[in-house]
Formats: structure tokens, C-alpha cells, sequence
């Protein structure tokens, strides 16, 4: 039946598309890394000069201690994360970490990482 095969062939198509996006948004896929510890300067110092990534650093304020602290906030690759997560414990630091999924980044967060690449 002629009509089965089209309802076959838009489902194939319907799938294959919703296979291909999420592939896509995979490869560019980075890690938002969010870590409060008193130990916030060899945190940023190893993300900085061991992964050669830039970070932010924000005073935040816990909601239920009142205590104020330091967050570090960085993008990173899966591997960076792991590299990240494995110094933490290495260097024993106390700490509290969120970490997301993010398919999307715009600015100029690296536009001098990307000027040495194109440069060598």
C-alpha cells in the first residue's frame, strides 16, 4: 500500500532528524561548573594555568549559614570536568559543586584562546 510506505518514509525522516540534532548538540556540549570552597584561589589557579580555561568568580552568601564565600564558575569539557573533579579530591578540598549540561555558548569568552590558534 502506497500510503503505508509515505507514513513509513515521514517517520524515518522524523526520527533520522531528531537522531542527527541531538548528535549535533552533543559535539559542541560543555560542562557549567559551579564550585563554593574556602579554597576558591586553587580552584581558579589550577582552571586557569592546568586547563588554560578562564573562570568567573562571584561572593555569594549561604541562603541557611549566612556564611560568605566564593563561587567558581567555568564552562569545560567533559575531560576538564573529570581533571577538575579528580584534583578536588587529590587535594582533599572541601567543597560544593553544581554542574549542567550546556549546548550553547555566544561572546567572546575565548576570543584570544581562539587569535593564538589561528596565529600558530
Amino acid at each position: 500500500n502506497p500510503v503505508h510506505l509515505v507514513i513509513i518514509g515521514l517517520v524515518g525522516t522524523w526520527v533520522n532528524g531528531i537522531v542527527v540534532d541531538y548528535f549535533m548538540a552533543s559535539i559542541n556540549q560543555r560542562k557549567r561548573v559551579c564550585v563554593i570552597s574556602d579554597e576558591h584561589e586553587k580552584l581558579r589557579d589550577f582552571i586557569v594555568n592546568r586547563l588554560h580555561r578562564g573562570c568567573s568568580l562571584y561572593n555569594v552568601t549561604g541562603g541557611y549559614t549566612g556564611k560568605q564565600q566564593v563561587e567558581v564558575e567555568a564552562l569545560l569539557s567533559k575531560d576538564e570536568f573529570a581533571a577538575l573533579l579528580e584534583f578536588i579530591k587529590t587535594e582533599k578540598i572541601e567543597h560544593f559543586i553544581t554542574a549542567g549540561n550546556v549546548s550553547e555558548i555566544y561572546g567572546l569568552w575565548n576570543h584570544s584562546h581562539r587569535s593564538k590558534k589561528a596565529k600558530a
